[in-house]
């Protein structure tokens, strides 16, 4: 990658010909020569082999004491390795926690990485300073993160899209636990209009719809995949529950194939309540799978 000074924008697509090892000190570069950075992807999707992953923390130690006044957007996915255990510790601060406590004030658009521990192992609460992210608007993380951020008092009140990626094969392992943090998250966030719930192979029911219509009453816009096994009629019935919603975002795989009515009858129920149905292929959300 090539790099200029005061550059409002940092989104990393790595260049073959420099060494895997060298990209993070390379884009650390980058970043310590743009004071004015308002966007900071590092989402390195392409980032060599899958099974290489860069030290986040390693990344911010380039970065130490440096503020970005005008940082909006952070965005760490893909490839980034995120050592839980030393963000959780506040006694000896990792560089992820220094940078993000001293950047946070006006980040609107925050992604985190998958933790590098099973969330059932990982801590209860990670002690972040109850008045961090003042100004963050949209989230995307898995479920751990999503419950870490809604206990904050800011993104409590003012988030207003949550992007929930349900992680794979750690979901498995508690997936009652893990929908219990889902709902107490959205149960937290009262301005919350926008939900994402994004899973390769996880369905939502008639029945998980009515339950999040109870801890998201507010929501706009809902993007999931309806189970495509389940009757109609259930799922029509449970998206009357919302009583604000209008837009829903549902994957065509989720039709029965076999049964044309079943997306007949939810497009009519969507179009009777002034809803704006889309419906997208899977092929077309690969992807939003990063984290799988």
């Amino acid at each position: 990658m090539i790099t200029t000074s005061k550059l409002p924008t940092v989104t990393s697509f790595p260049d073959p010909d420099i060494d895997d090892q060298e990209l993070p000190s390379n884009i650390t570069k980058t970043v310590r020569l743009s004071p004015d950075l308002e966007t900071l992807d590092l989402s390195l999707h392409t980032y060599g082999d899958p099974q290489n992953e860069w030290d986040v923390d390693k990344f911010c130690a380039g970065l130490k004491g440096i503020q970005y006044p005008r940082l909006r957007c952070l965005k760490l996915r893909f490839s980034a390795d995120l050592d839980l255990s030393r963000l959780c510790d506040i006694s000896t601060p990792s560089p992820f926690r220094s940078f993000l406590e001293i950047n946070h004030h006006s980040i609107t658009i925050l992604s985190l990485p998958v933790p590098d521990q099973f969330y059932e192992w990982a801590a209860d609460d990670l002690h972040l300073p109850e008045d961090m992210f003042p100004n963050l608007r949209e989230f995307e993380g898995t479920v751990y993160w999503c419950s870490q951020i809604s206990k904050l008092r800011y993104p409590s009140s003012r988030l207003r899209k949550m992007k929930v990626l349900i992680e794979h094969p750690l979901y498995r392992e508690g997936e009652e636990e893990a929908r219990g943090m889902v709902y107490g998250a959205l149960d937290c966030c009262t301005g919350l209009e926008v939900l994402n719930i994004l899973s390769g192979d996880t369905v939502v029911s008639a029945g998980t719809l009515t339950d999040l219509s109870t801890h998201a009453p507010g929501l706009r816009a809902l993007h999931c995949f309806i189970d495509h096994d389940e009757t109609a009629g259930p799922v029509a019935s449970a998206l009357a529950s919302f009583k604000q919603l209008r837009v829903l975002v549902i994957n065509i795989a989720d039709f029965n194939r076999n049964d044309p009515t079943h997306a007949e009858s939810i497009i009519s129920h969507a179009r009777e309540r002034s809803l704006l149905l889309k419906v997208q292929d899977i092929d077309d959300l690969r992807e939003e799978f990063w984290w799988e």
